[in-house]
């Protein structure tokens, strides 16, 4: 008896830790998507803003053979597609002349895959370049913007 009643102590302590840690890991790409979205979070005593394009500029500044200095941040043009069918919208941007930020975040993975092997295409065929960001976030710029440039 004792046996069992210890047992069923031990389920007791653990069934909550075991069942959140499942539900953390079903759920782990939308807990993801959810947490790239955060803006500002507010907990006891605890205060934190975010701002994904500050992050998307540091990392753009914080490369040792690119800076974000000589951009004029007004062709900066960001498109997050959908789906393949928004390849259009893309080359029609990075071909005006738009450095483009491609976000890639919310695209399905088949679409997302094809997305970039286009996306390297046209930055290729234009003697432009692709500069990976973040995680499925790329920026591409041609030759004719004034995107930042190998010393």
């Amino acid at each position: 008896m004792t046996v069992a009643n210890l047992v069923l102590d031990y389920v007791k302590v653990l069934v909550w830790p075991v069942v959140i840690g499942c539900v953390l890991i079903g759920y782990r790409y939308p807990l993801q998507r959810l947490i790239a979205r955060l803006t500002k979070v507010d907990a006891v005593g605890v205060s934190a803003t975010f701002e994904a394009a500050a992050q998307q500029a540091t990392a753009i500044s914080g490369h040792p053979s690119k800076g974000i200095d000589n951009v004029d941040l007004t062709k900066i043009e960001r498109i997050a597609p959908s789906g393949y069918k928004d390849a259009r919208q893309l080359a029609e941007k990075f071909r005006s002349g738009k450095i483009v930020l491609l976000d890639l975040t919310e695209t399905p993975n088949a679409d997302a895959k094809r997305l970039l092997d286009f996306s390297a295409g046209i930055a290729f065929q234009s003697f432009g370049t692709m500069d990976k960001v973040a995680s499925r976030v790329f920026l591409l710029h041609g030759q004719r913007s004034s995107a930042p440039s190998e010393q």
